[in-house]
Order: structure tokens, then C-alpha cells, then sequence
């Protein structure tokens, strides 16, 4: 008597094992998609929050009155680089009262803007949502005052 519930207890965990492999495959595509889209919102968090550190750097110099776009552009590509993001792929934009022009022709109280854009793509860890972001660039702009 104890044998045959022993056995068909047996068959049930058995049977059972089979149809939680069948649920795991079934589940694990999903799981793998979430994981990587985490992963990409995660990154793509981390490259705003750096794109706004260098933008902020970079205002800090241009603001100083011995300044030139050399040394701004020198100071957002070093917290680029050390955030790993590559600097070539970035696009620097400086303006001096709404006009592109190097910031060591500013006078004292003169706006300075400075603009930092990266294609999503180019800024993407796994490459596994770039066909759906293609177009899309991330971007961070300063407004300062040059000092005198």
C-alpha cells in the first residue's frame, strides 16, 4: 500500500518537473527582454546625470574671465571620458549671447551657453534597443553670466 502512493507520488513531482521547465522557457524570453531594458534605463539615466556634471564643468570654466573654448570643451570631454562615455561622439555647442562664438571674446555679464548632446546609439550599452531610439539624443544645456 505504501509503495503505490510512494510511486504515484513519484510520477506527480516528476510530471511536475516537466511542466516548471516548460514554464521557465516559456517565461525566460521575458525576463531576459526586462533585464535588458532595466539595463538600458539604467544607462541611459547614468549618461543624463553626466551629461548635466559636464555641462556644469564646463559652465564653471567658460564663467571664469581667462577662458577659451579650448579649455571649456578640454574640461567637459576629461568628466565624459571618466564617466566612460567617448567624447567624440559627443557635440559641444558653445554660444556667447545666442551666437556660436569662442567664449574668450565675452565680456564681463555676457551669457554663455553651453549645450552637450550624444545620440542615444552612440551612448546605448547593449545595442538592444537602438533601432527604436535611433533619432533620439540626449542633452544638456548651462545658461551662465561670464564674470569680470
Amino acid at each position: 500500500m505504501k509503495t503505490f502512493r510512494h510511486r504515484r507520488l513519484i510520477l506527480k513531482m516528476s510530471a511536475r518537473k516537466g511542466a516548471a521547465a516548460v514554464e521557465f522557457a516559456l517565461l525566460l524570453p521575458l525576463l531576459f527582454t526586462m533585464v535588458l531594458g532595466l539595463m538600458e534605463i539604467g544607462r541611459g539615466a547614468m549618461v543624463s546625470k553626466t551629461l548635466d556634471n559636464a555641462v556644469r564643468n564646463g559652465a564653471q570654466v567658460a564663467a571664469q574671465s581667462n577662458s577659451s573654448n579650448a579649455t571649456v570643451i578640454s574640461r567637459i570631454n576629461s568628466v565624459l571620458t571618466a564617466n566612460n562615455i567617448t567624447a567624440a561622439n559627443a557635440t559641444i555647442t558653445i554660444k556667447v549671447k545666442d551666437v556660436v562664438a569662442d567664449v574668450s571674446t565675452a565680456n564681463p555679464n555676457d551669457k554663455i551657453s553651453i549645450t552637450v548632446s550624444i545620440s542615444v546609439s552612440s551612448a546605448s550599452l547593449t545595442n538592444f534597443c537602438v533601432s527604436l531610439y535611433q533619432n533620439m539624443t540626449f542633452s544638456s544645456t548651462l545658461t551662465v553670466l561670464r564674470q569680470g
